[in-house]
């Protein structure tokens, strides 16, 4: 259970799982980190630039690519305004050569 006084020990080690080889591992870290930002609200900013800096560090792992891409797209939903969107929207965008996997692709667009 995640609230808003576990959430950043919480994230701490969730980004350490979003970054791993094992695909099955990472996605459901990063989507964790997702869920994390839609669900305790003064955690978002930290998530966002979470999943920024996996994306930026992880940029030739497809997996990492691909549920990112789902991820924000969640997120966006719930914080249209927020400020790192924007910056999450182009930096998906730059990468959408990399991204293979219809949801994801759907999740950008």
């Amino acid at each position: 259970m995640c609230s808003k006084k576990n959430a950043e020990i919480i994230l701490k080690e969730l980004i350490e799982y979003g970054r791993d080889i094992d695909s099955v591992i990472a996605r459901r870290a990063i989507k964790c980190i997702g869920d994390i930002a839609t669900m305790v609200n003064m955690a978002a900013d930290k998530t966002i630039r979470a999943l920024m800096n996996i994306v930026k560090d992880s940029s030739q792992q497809l997996h990492i690519l691909n549920q990112a891409a789902i991820t924000f797209s969640e997120i966006l939903r719930k914080y249209p305004k927020k400020w790192g969107i924007a910056k999450c929207v182009q930096i998906m965008v730059s990468k959408i050569d990399l991204i293979q996997e219809p949801e994801s692709l759907a999740a950008i667009i």
